[in-house]
């Protein structure tokens, strides 16, 4: 319920998945997947449709944006993101260490963000891309 105690609703399939919500002016978002339960399409309450392209593991491969945009995403062996480009061409790439994790993050303008990990796979330093480097502990 908000302030003006008009109520919000979500609808559920049988596989516990989002089909319907409802805002609190009545207006009406819609959500489809695929016989693979996966995502494939959001409707909007203006009935803009937004889909996704996903490969058979379901990692999404594109995502398409009723302004005609779309966004595209690559994936190393493990099913991890590497790649994102966005919607105006940019590109973000992941660079991961030999358990996965990011070890460095560089965006289209060659910004780069870099992680560095302890033993026990914790975050100890993360150095943004105005090289200011932020160290942390653990008890």
């Amino acid at each position: 319920v908000d302030p003006t105690l008009k109520s919000k609703y979500l609808w559920w399939n049988t596989l516990a998945q989002v089909q319907r919500f409802q805002d609190c002016s009545g207006k009406s978002t819609h959500y489809r997947y695929d016989e693979r339960l996966h995502l494939v399409a959001v409707t909007d309450a203006l009935n803009n449709t937004t889909t996704l392209e996903r490969k058979p593991d379901g990692e999404v491969l594109r995502i398409n944006h009723p302004d005609g945009t779309h966004e595209t995403f690559t994936y190393n062996e493990l099913g991890q993101v590497l790649t994102h480009t966005d919607g105006k061409g940019q590109t973000t790439q992941l660079l991961r260490n030999g358990r996965g994790l990011p070890k460095w993050r560089q965006d289209a303008k060659g910004q780069t963000i870099t992680y560095e990990y302890d033993k026990a796979i914790r975050l100890v330093a993360l150095t943004n891309e105005n090289d200011a480097t932020y160290r942390f502990a653990y008890d």
